[in-house]
This record gives structure tokens, sequence and C-alpha cells, in this order.
């Protein structure tokens, strides 16, 4: 995943250009929920993605940008078009938020 800064997702967010689909992962390395995801199966669950990570202790002002309080949250950018934020530290229910994008 490629690291966020807020000048990055700022300008994921005004992009015009619809893909590709983009999903931003909110975490932190403290967070014992967001260190039980097997970001390895999340990643590799639909083709196509471009990943970025923010982590809230480097980059503390994203989350909250995008409406988030929580962690671990995902924000997916589909057709140029941001979707509710989607906090959950389930493997399998990311993947299934995931595959319905």
């Amino acid at each position: 995943m490629n690291p966020l800064t807020q000048e990055t997702l700022e300008t994921l967010l005004q992009q015009l250009d619809p893909s590709p689909l983009v999903i931003i992962y909110f975490t932190a390395s403290w967070c014992g929920p967001c260190n039980r995801l097997n970001l390895d199966t999340i990643t590799r669950i639909r083709p196509g993605i471009q990943w970025y990570l923010c982590d809230v202790d480097e980059n503390d002002y994203s989350l909250g940008y995008c409406g988030g309080s929580s962690i671990p949250s995902w924000l997916a950018i589909k057709n140029g078009k941001p979707l509710p934020l989607f906090s959950h530290s389930s493997t399998d229910r990311v993947c299934e938020w995931i595959s319905k994008l």
C-alpha cells in the first residue's frame, strides 16, 4: 500500500478521472484490531484497486477530514466519488465490502 499524505488525499477526492477504484486504509501501528486484519488477503480480493495506507499517528487530520473517528476504517473512491466510510476489523467483512464495490 502507498503511504497517504493529506495532499494526496485532497487530490484523490478532487480527481475527475473516475478510474481506478481507490481504497484508503486508516490504521495505526498500535491498533490491535488493525493488526489482526490479513492485509494480504484484503488487497488481493479484487484486482485493479489503487491502495493507500493512512497511519493516523503520522497523519492525524485525514481520517477526520473524511468524516471518520475510529480505526480500522476504509474509504473507497469509486467513479471519482468518495463512498461512506466503512469501519470493521474482520478480514472477511472487509473482503465482502470490497467485493460489492
